[in-house]
């Protein structure tokens, strides 16, 4: 049975004499202990069993929180209120949030296939969110999934939980929130082995799209893509994605796909138009790209027997910490005459 021995270092001079021999913690019978900001608590974990809380003096625990993951990675937030521990959900785990009384038990949303794995996550400097590596286990869709992430997620439980590095391939491991910033807007995370780094912004700060037109000339040749807008990120990642849904019915002479077809006559509610265009970029910290939607066979047959396509665009981009932010525009999509070729 593990115990957590205790070195008594209160005269921090540097000519202290700290070679006494630590002496156990009485009544922590536990492991990966955490001091609280303060001093005046520490957290441990009993493998497979529970998250202990005790005093300075050890004794009996002040709270004790059951607990079925093998490591604690216990962390304390800044202030001290809370503690953020690991836990599993069959073959996901994640972080549970508590107070340190024991109330107020609450896990940050789980991820199917996501599995926090360590180290403890890194509270931002007002306690209000944390980071923390994840390794993706789920249906991968690239390569580059199958790598440790640094994600973030609001401490209160509500939201999402965002990836802050790119998909790259490029493994991130043991973020770290910048303490008390001086220079920076807002907190900045590190990730010591080179993921994205930089300031968060806050809720109120927009990405910069710049819409290229309304009418966007289209030819066989650009088949399936249009170019949309670009988009400048200010946060330290953006997650952007356009839909375009049809405005109108469809000519006569054309079909629905058989899966559009079904899903449509099995949906309630408002018509919001058949989608005929999506596409989604990554857009690093303080960089520019372009956002292009990629037309669905409808959409191209359309085209080619009408010559035009009026849509409604809606173009959503998430930025790590806050709400995602959304535009929508009318766009018309037209064939581009071609070019007669010139005579030999």
């Amino acid at each position: 049975m593990s115990k957590i021995p205790v070195l008594d270092s209160t005269n921090s001079s540097p000519s202290s004499d700290i070679s006494s021999p630590a002496t156990p913690l009485p009544g922590a019978t536990c492991t990966e202990p955490a001091w609280s900001p303060d001093g005046s608590k520490i957290a441990c974990g009993r493998e497979n069993q529970n998250i202990q809380i005790f005093g300075p003096a050890g004794g009996t625990p002040l709270t004790t929180i059951t607990n079925s993951s093998q490591f604690a990675f216990a962390s304390w937030s800044p202030s001290g209120a809370q503690l953020a521990y690991h836990e599993r959900a069959g073959e996901n785990s994640y972080f549970r949030i508590v107070n340190a009384d024991g109330s107020g038990n609450h896990g940050l949303p789980i991820v199917q296939g996501l599995n926090a794995n360590g180290p403890a996550p890194s509270w931002s400097p007002d306690g209000s969110r944390l980071v923390f590596q994840g390794f993706y286990f789920g249906e991968l869709s690239t390569e580059a999934d199958n790598t440790n992430k640094v994600y973030i997620a609001n401490a209160d439980g509500s939201g999402s939980v965002t990836s802050l590095t790119p998909d790259q391939g490029v493994s991130a491991t043991s973020p770290a929130w910048r303490p008390n910033p001086v220079t920076h807007p807002g907190p900045q995370v590190i990730t010591p082995s080179g993921g994205s780094s930089g300031p968060l912004q806050g809720a109120t700060i927009k990405p910069k799209l710049k819409w290229f037109t309304n009418r966007i000339p289209w030819s066989e040749r650009n088949i399936p893509y249009v170019p949309l807008l670009s988009v400048n990120c200010g946060g330290p990642s953006c997650n952007v994605s356009g839909t375009g849904r049809m405005k109108g019915a469809v000519p006569a002479g054309l079909s629905l796909p058989l899966r559009t077809a079904t899903a449509s006559a099995k949906k309630k509610g408002p018509k919001k138009g058949l989608v005929v265009a999506g596409g989604k970029v990554f857009v690093p910290s303080h960089q520019t790209r372009v956002l292009k939607l990629k037309l669905t066979k409808l959409a191209i047959a359309i085209l080619k027997k009408v010559g035009k396509l009026k849509m409604v665009v809606t173009v959503t981009t998430t930025i790590a910490g806050q709400a995602p932010v959304k535009e929508s525009r009318p766009v018309e999509i037209f064939v581009k005459p071609e070019k007669p070729k010139s005579g030999g």
